[in-house]
C-alpha cells in the first residue's frame, strides 16, 4: 500500500493528532473481524467494503500524524487485512473505495 498515495486520496481527512492511542483504531478493528468470524458470519461483499472503508478513511485519518515508520508499518498490517478480505470478484463500491482499490 503506498503511503503517498493514501496521503494524496486523503488530504481531506480531519485529525491532526500524533496520539499513538491511535493505533488502538487496528486493533479494534481486529477484535470486530475476529467477533465476526467467531459467530459465524458471511465473509461478503459487504465485510469487505467495511474493511476497505476502515483501512482507509477511518484508519488513515487517525495515524496518518504518527511517525513515518509507525504509519508504514501499520499500513503493512493494512494491506495484510485488505488482502485477506478481498474477493475474487469485482465489488461495486462507491467512488472514494474504488480510488483506495488503485493505491492499495
Amino acid at each position: 500500500m503506498s503511503t503517498s498515495g493514501m496521503r494524496k486520496i486523503f488530504s481531506h481527512t480531519q485529525g491532526n493528532s500524533a496520539n499513538p492511542k491511535s493505533i488502538d483504531t487496528y486493533w479494534l478493528l481486529i477484535e470486530i473481524l475476529e467477533q465476526y468470524k467467531k459467530n459465524n458470519m458471511p465473509v461478503d461483499d459487504r465485510l469487505y467494503t467495511l474493511v476497505l472503508r476502515h483501512i482507509s478513511t477511518y484508519y488513515y485519518g487517525s495515524v496518518k500524524n504518527l511517525d513515518g515508520k509507525v504509519v508504514e508499518a501499520l499500513f503493512v498490517l493494512a494491506k495484510d487485512l485488505y488482502s485477506e478480505y478481498k474477493p475474487n470478484h469485482k465489488v461495486k463500491l462507491p467512488f472514494m473505495l474504488r480510488q483506495v482499490e488503485k493505491v492499495i
